[in-house]
């Protein structure tokens, strides 16, 4: 059995596509152990305060950040000959919008913070330095997404991640931890990646051709029209977020830093599913869709539930163990907010079968309704209930997205709302497959495994 699951997890990283899966679970384990060190060594008020001075420079970038690495990506795809020219717009275009990020995260911070959070300000305001850093960053990761080189983007992301957690290590063990401390090294891992990501372009860049147009109107425009649905997405991931450093005391801001993480770690593998479906939906016949659609959906939700599953059983010692007996507090919204992960899962999925059809529409509609909800929910919950009341808003949100989802994704790609339901036979056949597959896998004489 340990050879099976061996050999195949060492064909997945082997491939291509899954290099980037396996790197981004990576990335993930890496920053979560960062996370739990950095908690440990500033405690729940300090992990507050390391919380705030990133969250609002990174909601900045991602609000202005116009699809930089996406446009690259699109652009070195098209026409790779043209890569030191794309290079040059996408870094021309990320020094444009970052212009326009300092402008407007320096006038908007004061108007952030609450009054109790003022002596965070004049640090909030020198890490708005992360939003150029951000945008520079990642043009050339885009590139090399767009020259399909897989295995040198999951080494970009796998050694930046890995600087700054050694970074993390060596300010905890000498004692020199502090909020301002951890946030800067989180800015310089991430500038860390202009310098890496062009030295693994220096081949390509040798063999591109010199001189060509820049297209920067081109660019701003097309990063301006994909912005509407990313800002739908990062809003939608985020106000619960929001709504903890508006609400919520340094101590409890600190503490919901737990369920924080949950709903960062939970969408990698519905995610990974959703990449796929996009793929595959572009290249099957109408007849295909509904089923691949209806396949991908089902075991994300699967998937997620035992996720879910395996955290509310383990989570009331795990988090203790790892952050301290201090965010024991933490434990039950970090439950709440993995089993809003659940359908969270599922909304992926179906945000990304829409997009295949072209019709992102759903996709914006699903996160307003889901963010108005939790906005609406969550400073009447969390006066009431604190971290518990916020964690339900989250989870009601997401649950509104994902039915809103259910209901308007397009039919030609789902086959009709009902058939996304337990109720249906076919959604209750999906479930049946996934199960026979695996008992399939996990039973399987070793002569016949792989």
């Amino acid at each position: 059995m340990l050879r099976r699951i061996g050999r195949g997890v060492f064909a997945l990283a082997a491939s291509r596509a899954g290099t980037l899966v396996v790197a981004n679970l990576a990335m993930t384990a890496l920053g979560v152990t960062a996370g739990v060190i950095s908690a440990r060594a500033l405690g729940p008020a300090g992990r507050g305060d390391l919380a705030v001075l990133l969250y609002w420079p990174s909601f900045v970038y991602s609000v202005v950040d116009c699809a930089v690495m996406e446009i690259a990506t699109l652009r070195v795809a098209q026409r790779p000959e043209g890569l030191r020219a794309h290079l040059k717009g996408g870094l021309a275009a990320a020094l444009l919008f970052s212009i326009v990020g300092l402008a407007v995260g320096y006038l908007a911070l004061p108007l952030l913070l609450r009054p109790e959070q003022g002596p965070l300000l004049a640090d909030a305001r020198w890490f708005l330095a992360y939003v150029p850093v951000a945008l520079l960053a990642f043009v050339p990761q885009g590139a090399l997404l767009g020259l399909q080189m897989f295995r040198s983007v999951a080494a970009l992301r796998l050694s930046t991640s890995a600087l700054y957690l050694a970074g993390v290590v060596a300010v905890a063990v000498t004692g020199h931890a502090s909020a301002s401390t951890f946030a800067w090294l989180a800015v310089a891992s991430l500038a860390a990646q202009l310098p890496i990501g062009l030295a693994l372009l220096a081949g390509r860049l040798a063999h591109a051709e010199r001189g060509g147009p820049l297209e920067l109107a081109g660019r701003i425009k097309d990063g301006v029209n994909l912005q509407g649905a990313r800002i739908a997405n990062v809003l939608g991931a985020n106000v619960d977020r929001a709504l903890a450093s508006l609400t919520l005391s340094q101590t409890n801001i600190g503490l919901y830093q737990v369920p924080v993480m949950i709903s960062q770690v939970f969408p990698v593998l519905p995610q990974a599913l959703a990449e796929l479906l996009f793929s595959q939906l572009a290249a099957a016949n109408e007849g295909e869709r509904a089923a691949l659609t209806r396949t991908a959906y089902v075991r994300a939700l699967m998937l997620s539930t035992l996720v879910a599953v395996s955290a509310a059983s383990t989570l009331w010692f795990v988090v203790p163990l790892l952050y301290g007996a201090s965010f024991g507090a933490a434990v039950a919204p970090a439950t709440i907010v993995a089993f809003g992960g659940v359908v969270n899962g599922g909304a992926l999925v179906l945000k990304s079968a829409s997009r295949a059809a072209m019709c992102v529409r759903p996709c914006v509609e699903a996160e307003a309704v889901g963010i108005s909800t939790t906005a609406a929910l969550g400073p009447w919950l969390a006066a009431r209930y604190g971290l518990v009341g916020l964690a339900w808003s989250y989870a009601a949100g997401r649950a509104v997205c994902a039915a809103w989802m259910v209901a308007r994704v397009p039919r030609d790609v789902s086959g009709g709302w009902r058939g996304l339901t337990p109720l249906s036979s076919a959604f209750r056949g999906e479930v049946a497959l996934a199960l026979r597959l695996l008992g399939a896998r996990l039973f399987a004489a070793p002569g016949n495994a792989g």
